[in-house]
């Protein structure tokens, strides 16, 4: 069974190159969300193997949301993407 990967970023684009990418070996299928609130909801209702967080959702402070779905996906393994992709920030 493919785990299950939530990618949350505002760019369509880049969810969708991750998805892509990913699911393309067949042991992985992404769900993915365009803000805060969408991610959140998602991890309200399923289990997540993975979490992709983009920091440039601006919709919510990114540290709050950070935390609140790690109290949902306390199981999940977190990838944070830094603003604008640069990891001095």
């Amino acid at each position: 069974m493919p785990k299950l990967i939530l990618v949350a970023s505002p760019h369509l684009a880049f969810g969708e190159l991750l998805r892509l990418s990913l699911e393309e070996s067949g042991k992985f299928r992404v769900r993915l969300a365009r803000s805060t609130s969408e991610a959140l909801n998602q991890a309200s209702k399923t289990v997540f193997a993975l979490l992709i967080l983009d920091a440039d959702l601006s919709d919510a402070p990114f540290s709050e949301f950070a935390r609140e779905i790690k109290q949902h996906q306390a199981q999940a393994r977190l990838i944070l993407i830094p603003p604008e992709n640069n990891p001095q920030h």
